[in-house]
């Protein structure tokens, strides 16, 4: 029986620290793919946004330079990765907004 014990404490040891090297495995994995969505989502978001100040340039809307309407992929991307992780609405209002001062500019010329 003495002899049971500690090969029974030696495979309970073992057996948590499986768990915990998979449980690690998969946190890691879990913040790979968050980052990968991260990424994807703010190269869409910045790449939209780049489409969005070429339409201005192509309508003549001449928005003073801003955030908002500035020709750097890289800040469009910057921003939103920073500010997805608080909260991912900033984005879609940022889009609309941009999409509705466009659609202003628009309109103006066509009166």
């Amino acid at each position: 029986m003495n002899k049971i014990k500690p090969l029974l404490l030696s495979l309970t040891i073992s057996i948590v620290g499986v768990s915990n090297t998979l449980y690690a495995d998969g946190i890691d994995d879990l913040i790979a793919a968050m980052v990968r969505q991260a990424e994807q989502t703010c190269s869409n978001y910045a790449s939209n946004a780049m489409l969005q100040y070429q339409r201005s340039l192509q309508a003549d809307c001449r928005f003073p330079p801003s955030p908002r309407w500035q020709a750097n992929y890289h800040n469009h991307y910057g921003w939103c990765y920073h500010t997805q992780h608080a909260k991912p609405e900033p984005l879609a209002a940022e889009q609309n907004a941009r999409e509705a001062e466009l659609n202003a500019c628009y309109n103006a010329k066509i009166r």
